[in-house]
């Protein structure tokens, strides 16, 4: 079964985003930090959700990172989108872009499942994320290397 990586470094949060997605029969992968999570990029996911502000690696302070994560996930065609709580203080609310437009404002909290089932459904709406995963994974079969952006 295909796997969504999610990026989150809050725990608090990583036990919604459990919730929402063994509600729904699939499996996630979470990473807490960019370091991680670039390793993590090597794998084949269905999609990723990325928080913004995460460490740049374990133990310390969470920065803006998650756009330049994003700019991989965009480099390797992994389809994917943020969700917040925003950045410097979190708030009791949280943020939903995909391709820098703002889809969600003043949604639930990120230690909401329902703020992981509105970033699901507002990335997945559309777009055909298992036909995009497997045009992935064949180029990889075919030449050994992920399909990057030139």
């Amino acid at each position: 079964m295909a796997k969504v990586l999610v990026v989150e470094d809050r725990e608090e949060n990583t036990v919604a985003v459990y919730e929402f997605f063994k509600s729904i029969g699939m499996e996630i992968e979470v990473a807490t930090n960019l370091q991680e999570a670039v390793m993590k990029l090597e794998q084949d996911f269905l999609a990723a959700i990325i928080d913004i502000e995460i460490p740049r690696i374990a133990g310390t302070r969470p920065e803006r990172l998650g756009q330049e994560l994003g700019e991989i996930a965009r480099n390797l065609y992994l389809t994917h989108i943020f969700l917040t709580g925003g950045t410097g203080n979190h708030s009791d609310c949280s943020y939903i872009s995909f391709d820098c437009k703002e889809i969600i404002k003043n949604g639930p909290a990120k230690s909401d499942p329902m703020a992981w089932k509105y970033a699901w459904a507002a990335l997945s709406e559309g777009i055909d994320l298992q036909r995009n995963l497997n045009s992935r994974m064949r180029y990889r079969t075919a030449t050994g290397k992920q399909f990057r952006r030139s």
